[in-house]
Formats: structure tokens, sequence, C-alpha cells
């Protein structure tokens, strides 16, 4: 959930059409940081992403292997957002979660 309007030059969440079923493809830890947060998707043709703008407290909900990422803002204004996941205690990684270090780096091109 965005705290501030994200705009497809902030980076806005995009969606590759086709939603969570068929096989999982192939991805890896970005960095290869084993509290790296961002997974890789190894043969991605994000060529017919749909990115999804959106105003300060929307939202978008999606299944966990729904594809979809973030470019980096072009703006050099910092995103600024609330994530939430929902599903089984069990499933969601609780105690993983509590300990984890959240590893935050700023892109740059």
């Amino acid at each position: 959930m965005p705290l501030q309007d994200v705009t497809r030059d902030m980076g806005c969440m995009e969606f590759i059409p086709g939603g969570p079923r068929g096989a999982l493809g192939r991805h890896h830890r970005r960095d290869r940081l084993r509290d790296a947060h961002a997974l890789e998707l190894v043969g991605l043709d994000a060529s017919h992403a749909v990115p999804c703008p959106i105003h300060a407290g929307d939202a978008t909900v999606h299944f966990p292997r729904t594809v979809h990422y973030t470019g980096p803002s072009r703006t050099g204004t910092p995103r600024l957002a609330w994530a939430l996941e929902f599903g089984p205690r069990r499933g969601l990684g609780v105690r993983l979660m509590a300990k984890a270090r959240l590893v935050w780096r700023r892109a740059t091109r």
C-alpha cells in the first residue's frame, strides 16, 4: 500500500499477465544475498508487463506466485509503502520474518 502516489517514473508495480497458474519458473535471489527480499525470474519477458500506477492509500492484491516487480525510481523520490502479507501462519514463515533483516538497496542506472 503506497504512502504517496506512485507513477510509472517512480517505479510503480508492474505485473506479467497470466496470473499465478502454471509451472514455477526458474528463479534465484538477486545478488545471491541470503536475506534479500527480491527474486529474479530467469528468462523473464517483460515486454507484456502491465504497469499499475497507484494513488496513496490504494492497494494491489495478488497471489505470491503472480509475477510482479518494480523498476527504479527515475525521479529521485523514494517510494514509501506498507507491505502486507496474508495467509496461513505456517505458510507465511512467521518465525523467519520475525528474525529477518531486510536489505534495502538504492537502484542506480
